[in-house]
């Protein structure tokens, strides 16, 4: 019934198995959502839906490269779990484009160094670095951040890039960047020491739902000198009132989308 026009779930399913059996990509990728989800009349049917994500995805849908490299990764709808051919397909999605395959490689690749999996740390950097500056995420950017904070070795690990793209971050509401930026300034990594903007940074992120921050403000809650809370109190109240609004990230990075609108971050170089 969107856009206003009267609610038909037949004449849409039959548009939808239309397209289908046309062989549009993107219709394959909605019938599948329809039969993981009820939405074909009730219909339940996840092996059916798997194939068509596979149809949609060797066919160059984006999203459902993504979506198939997760049904082979669990192995839904019968299909036999293979990490290497996971990781093909997400790989494809996310050179070609697709942020949500960026990320979620990034981070698949972070999990298996910090778990010693594997001591190769550039790919998942390459992801989130992409992921950041042409998809526009805070979120890449915050996890970068750690990412260059918790590596086990140089080059990798450097803290002052670490709260360099902090930094970056901290314009906006996103309490993961504002409590990893105080932690930064509460331990001196990558910045001088500084407890009154630790306590400040602590106070945004847990406003901004960060509940870990309220540990950490404790902490500085047992030694702090009055005045110094007062101070912190007072500058945090500044930074959540200059907060900006997380950008909205640009999901699918094409040619058009590069040029539609100037980039949150300054030029990385």
């Amino acid at each position: 019934g969107a856009g206003g026009l009267p609610r038909d779930q037949m004449a849409g399913r039959k548009l939808i198995d239309d397209a289908v059996a046309a062989g549009e990509p993107y219709a394959m990728r909605l019938a599948a959502a329809g039969y993981v989800s009820g939405e074909f009349g009730g219909t339940y049917d996840t092996v059916k839906a798997v194939d068509l994500l596979r149809r949609a995805a060797d066919s160059g849908e984006l999203i459902a490269m993504a979506q198939f490299a997760y049904c082979i990764n669990t192995g839904r709808g019968g299909l036999t779990r293979d990490g290497a051919k996971t990781i093909d397909y997400l790989r494809r999605a996310a050179d070609a484009g697709f942020e949500g395959a960026q990320i979620t490689l990034a981070r698949w690749l972070r999990d298996r160094y910090l778990y010693r999996e594997s001591e190769d740390l550039p790919e998942a950097i390459k992801w989130y670095e992409r992921s950041y500056q042409q998809g526009h995420s805070v979120f890449a950017l915050a996890e970068l951040a750690y990412l260059h904070r918790y590596a086990r070795a140089a080059p990798w690990f450097d803290t002052k890039r670490s709260f360099e793209l902090l930094q970056l971050c901290a314009p906006f509401r996103n309490g993961y960047c504002h409590y990893w930026l105080a932690r930064a300034y509460h331990e001196g990594a990558g910045t001088a020491r500084d407890n009154t903007k630790a306590y400040a940074y602590y106070t945004v992120a847990k406003e901004l739902g960060r509940q870990d921050a309220a540990t950490e403000l404790q902490k500085l809650d047992d030694f702090l000198q009055p005045a110094i809370k007062t101070s912190a109190a007072e500058l945090a109240k500044t930074i959540s009132a200059g907060l900006k609004p997380v950008p909205r990230v640009i999901r699918l990075q094409t040619a058009e989308t590069e040029t539609a609108g100037p980039s949150p971050w300054p030029d990385p170089t």
